[in-house]
C-alpha cells in the first residue's frame, strides 16, 4: 500500500499579488474551484511530462485573516513519502481564462503564457487575424523560465470508423492555420506550445489528450503524422484498459520520444481523480 506524507491547509493560490505582480479576484477562484474535481493529481511544476507526487484533495476558499479583503485558497496535499525533495518548490495551480475572439463557437483555442497575454497589441492582432480563433490566457502561479502556450482543437473527435479522415478534413487544417503564426508569437517571446485534442471516451466524457512536443523542435513533432499515430496509441488504450471503461477518463498525457520518433503516453488521469504513471 502506497504511504502518504500529508501537508494539510496548504496555500496554492490567494488573491494577494502573486510573483509575477498580478492579482486575481475572488470571484476567478469561485468559478476555478466551482469546475474542479474532488481530488487532483499534484503535477510538479505544472510539468505533465514529469511524474506526480501525489494528489490534492479538499480545495475551499477562506478569508485571509491578516489582510481584510484578501482570500486563500487551501487544498489538503498528499504526497508519496519517497518523492518529496526541493523540486516540487511549494504548491501553486494553473488555470486558462478567455480574453477575446470567437466565444461562442471557436474552431480554435489558443492560451498565451505570462506576459504575452498582458501584450493587447499582440492579442489584438491575434483575434483580427482569424475570426474562428479565441484568445486566452494561460495562468501558472510560479515563476517558470520558460513561456509555453497552449493550442487546443474546438473539435472533439470521436474514435470510431474513419476518425483518422475526420481529423484530416476536419480539424487538421484549423491547426495547419494557427501552427503558421507561431513564428512570430516565438519572435514575441513564446518558448514553446503544447496541444490538447479532445476525443469522447468509453463513457460518453470528453477526454483531454495533452500532447507534449519536442521542445527543441515542437512544430515538425506536431506534423500530423505523428499526431494521427499518437491518437492511435489513445485509441488502443481505451479499447483495452478496464479502469477507463468503468471509471472514464479526464486526461492522458503523451509526450514525444525523439529516440523512438513518435509519441508515447505518459500518464492517465481518470475521472474518480486517480492517475497512473504508464512510462
Amino acid at each position: 500500500m502506497t504511504k502518504y506524507k500529508q501537508f494539510l491547509n496548504q496555500i496554492i493560490a490567494g488573491t494577494n499579488e502573486d510573483a509575477h505582480g498580478e492579482r486575481l479576484p475572488k470571484e476567478f477562484f469561485e468559478k476555478l474551484l466551482a469546475n474542479s474535481p474532488a481530488r487532483a493529481p499534484l503535477h510538479q511544476h505544472h510539468d505533465p511530462s514529469l511524474p506526480s507526487l501525489g494528489y490534492l484533495e479538499n480545495f475551499r476558499l477562506v478569508p485571509d485573516v491578516n489582510a481584510p479583503g484578501e482570500w486563500y485558497v487551501l487544498a489538503d496535499i498528499f504526497i508519496r513519502s519517497d518523492d518529496v525533495d526541493e523540486a516540487l518548490k511549494g504548491f501553486s495551480f494553473s488555470a486558462i481564462e478567455t480574453i477575446g475572439g470567437n466565444t461562442t463557437n471557436p474552431e480554435i483555442f489558443i492560451h498565451l503564457p505570462y506576459p504575452l497575454y498582458k501584450d493587447q497589441k499582440l492579442v489584438g492582432e491575434l483575434i483580427k487575424s482569424d475570426p474562428t480563433l479565441l484568445v486566452g490566457r494561460w495562468i501558472k502561479k510560479g515563476l517558470d523560465p520558460t513561456a509555453i502556450g497552449l493550442i487546443t482543437a474546438g473539435i472533439v473527435l470521436l474514435l470510431g470508423p474513419e476518425w483518422d479522415k475526420q481529423y484530416k478534413e476536419h480539424i487538421r487544417p484549423r491547426l495547419e492555420k494557427l501552427f503558421k503564426k507561431i513564428l512570430a508569437l516565438k519572435n514575441k517571446g513564446l518558448t514553446s506550445i503544447d496541444l490538447i485534442q479532445h476525443v469522447v471516451g468509453n463513457r460518453g466524457e470528453q477526454i483531454k489528450v495533452y500532447f507534449i512536443p519536442d521542445r527543441s523542435d515542437e512544430l515538425r513533432s506536431l506534423e500530423d503524422i505523428y499526431i494521427i499515430k499518437g491518437l492511435n496509441s489513445v485509441r488502443q488504450f481505451l479499447a483495452t484498459d478496464m479502469r477507463s471503461q468503468s471509471l472514464g477518463v479526464q486526461r492522458i498525457n503523451l509526450y514525444y520520444d525523439t529516440y523512438l520518433s513518435s509519441y508515447k503516453i505518459f500518464s492517465v488521469e481518470y475521472l474518480d481523480g486517480t492517475d497512473v504513471n504508464i512510462a
